[in-house]
């Protein structure tokens, strides 16, 4: 394995919060909300604490086009909230 897919595997593995806003398109825009860093810190925080990290990459390695996320994903509400503007714009 070269370095750089052993960079890319572990930057994968530790950001999942990222891997599944990008999973539902909504990583965009996250990016345009006006206060975009307290509400990313806030995301990130929730995700850190949810305790699922193995089940969540899991989950994202399974699931190439979902409808929702997991059950116990801490982010799923601000997922729809996101998923409700990018539908709206």
């Amino acid at each position: 394995m070269s370095l750089y897919e052993i960079l890319a595997s572990v930057c994968a593995q530790s950001t999942p919060m990222h891997r599944m806003m990008e999973r539902f398109g909504v990583d965009g825009t996250l990016k345009t909300l006006p206060h975009q860093g307290e509400v990313t810190d806030r995301a990130v925080e929730r995700c850190r604490s949810c305790g699922h990290d193995s089940a969540c990459a899991e989950w994202l390695d399974h699931n190439k086009q979902p409808e929702t996320p997991p059950e116990y994903c801490r982010n799923a509400g601000l997922i729809e909230r996101l998923r409700g503007v990018a539908v709206d714009d």
